[in-house]
């Protein structure tokens, strides 16, 4: 995939960003933080919605309902909970997440263009 600028950080985006609706639990340490949907992911990372606001540069881990879980820093944030994460995972960690994007794909339609998920 070619890469793509990033409008607010100026950084090179290589993977490509899928529209989702993933509830998420984002955990601090051992205890959880605040809830979540994550809606949109991508192997490197995601834009996830909060009840709480994240502290940019910070690390958390961000457990997908249904998907598995994934380290992540804050890299920016939207408003007061709209949240940039890149994923801090090796290749490996990194080729589940493209598992996870497989299978969202598999169980979504597409309506006049625009794809939506029967579930999550």
């Amino acid at each position: 995939m070619a890469e793509k600028m990033d409008q607010y950080t100026g950084e090179r985006r290589i993977s490509h960003r899928l529209k989702v609706q993933i509830p998420v639990d984002v955990f601090y340490g051992a205890r959880r933080h605040t809830l979540g949907e994550v809606v949109n992911l991508s192997r490197d990372g995601a834009a996830v919605d909060t009840l709480l606001p994240l502290t940019v540069g910070q690390l958390y881990r961000f457990h997908l309902h249904e998907f598995g879980a994934w380290a992540g820093i804050v890299i920016r944030r939207f408003g007061a909970t709209r949240h940039g994460i890149r994923f801090d995972a090796d290749e490996r960690q990194k080729c589940r997440i493209d598992e996870v994007i497989r299978t969202i794909l598999s169980n979504t339609k597409i309506d006049n263009g625009q794809s939506s998920m029967f579930t999550h």
